[in-house]
């Protein structure tokens, strides 16, 4: 699910206008301990994110939108369709 979660974290940036450095800190503000370097990875589709790497970054962009209040939530992982091919 690489691309899928990949392209759900993008969809996250685009819709809270946020950098991969303003989601690095979000992530990390919520007890994420990724890299910089991991977040800009994940969200190019470079690195796979596990479950828990998406999920952190998943609850990093919904926490801003919700805030916003905007309701349209990025989908965590269980949400997210298999990667076709």
């Amino acid at each position: 699910m690489s691309q899928q979660s990949a392209a759900a974290i993008r969809v996250g940036l685009r819709l809270t206008g946020w950098s991969i450095t303003d989601l690095w800190v979000a992530a990390a503000g919520i007890g994420g301990d990724l890299s910089h370097r991991a977040v800009d990875d994940i969200a190019a589709g470079w690195q796979p994110a596990t479950s828990v790497q998406h999920d952190i970054l998943a609850t990093a962009l919904n926490e801003h939108l919700l805030d916003r209040g905007q309701s349209y939530p990025v989908g965590y992982w269980h949400d997210l369709p298999p990667d076709q091919g």
